[in-house]
This record gives structure tokens, C-alpha cells and sequence, in this order.
């Protein structure tokens, strides 16, 4: 069995891209119907970000 990352961060791909980008794969269980996000941009770390992102990535991992 192998192991998947469901999660990616990059660092912004131009000077233009003003907030780094959280990404997901296709296996990271987010769906929520037809469509869904797979990535998402964070201007700031709050603590509500940082709430929202945790439960992402527990939901991404099985978790939640």
C-alpha cells in the first residue's frame, strides 16, 4: 500500500499571486456533491483560518 499526500502549499507562483495557494487531491474526501473546491487562497493566518484549515485537512485525512 502506498501512502498519498491529500494536501499541497506552494509558495505564490508569480509576483502577481498575492496569497499562496492550499491545494487537495482528487482522493482528499472534500466533495460535497458535484462540484467542490480543491484549492483555496489565504490572505491572512487567523485563528478562524487556521479552524477552517484543520478541519480541511482532518477532512481531507479521514478525520472528522
Amino acid at each position: 500500500m502506498t501512502a498519498r499526500r491529500s494536501a499541497s502549499s506552494r509558495p505564490p507562483t508569480s509576483s502577481s499571486t498575492a496569497t499562496p495557494p492550499l491545494g487537495f487531491q482528487e482522493d482528499a474526501a472534500l466533495d460535497d456533491g458535484d462540484i467542490w473546491a480543491t484549492s483555496f487562497a489565504i490572505q491572512d493566518w487567523t485563528p478562524a483560518v487556521e479552524e477552517q484549515v484543520t478541519g480541511l485537512l482532518h477532512r481531507a485525512l479521514g478525520k472528522a
